[in-house]
């Protein structure tokens, strides 16, 4: 059975597990049109993951940013509670995301060792074409695409293609990761101590500069 989800956020597939009989497929339609039934989810097999203490472990490339699948990213949401967090989708042969995947490392890394900022700040990478996702208020007709999960913050994220910074620059020709960070500033609101941020960015530049 296949049900188109009113929130757009895609198709569910239900499926009748053997044997097949006229009992089970009764069962299996009661517990269907009841809501009681799960469907089943595409979701790409995950190196790296595990658990530590009962506790999910989420894997991460040597930048920071987390390797996602559509099983792990409910739990990583939940996880990340306490934090902002920031979701990459992309397609493994998209040409503009292995271009953006370049300044998403970029970011990563500059969170991690240049702001410090991990503690607070999250971001995760979910490759589509291998894992179908069912969060309400979320849904992809582009790649690269952005979306922005606030603190406490589950469901219906903030876009990136649906905010006034779209409009001027499309998100696969960003090329500093300084944009991002500036797009998550403006977004996030009184959320982000923009003063503490700043200082951080000035102390980065020096560093380096």
């Amino acid at each position: 059975v296949t049900n188109r989800r009113t929130d757009g956020t895609g198709i569910e597939r239900y499926y009748l597990d053997p044997p097949i009989t006229e009992a089970s497929m009764e069962t299996f339609f009661q517990n269907f049109f009841a809501g009681l039934s799960k469907p089943e989810i595409k979701s790409s097999r995950s190196h790296g993951s595990g658990r530590d203490n009962d506790e999910v472990k989420f894997p991460t490339n040597k930048h920071g940013i987390h390797l996602l699948t559509a099983d792990l990213l409910p739990s990583f949401l939940k996880k990340n509670k306490d934090k902002h967090v920031l979701l990459q989708l992309y397609a493994p042969t998209c040409g503009h995301c292995k271009r953006f995947n370049i300044i998403w490392n970029s970011l990563g890394d500059f969170i991690r060792l240049g702001l410090k900022w991990d503690d607070r700040l999250v971001l995760g990478r979910l490759d589509v074409t291998s894992n179908e996702f069912f969060i309400p208020g979320m849904t992809t007709s582009w790649l690269p695409d952005l979306f922005y999960f606030g603190v406490g913050v589950y469901e219906r994220p903030i876009h990136y293609e649906k905010t006034e910074t779209a409009e001027k620059v499309e998100l696969g020709s960003i090329s500093d990761p300084l944009d991002l960070i500036e797009w998550w500033m403006d977004e996030a609101g009184d959320s982000v101590d923009e003063f503490e941020l700043l200082q951080a960015l000035e102390e980065q530049h020096s560093t380096h500069g």
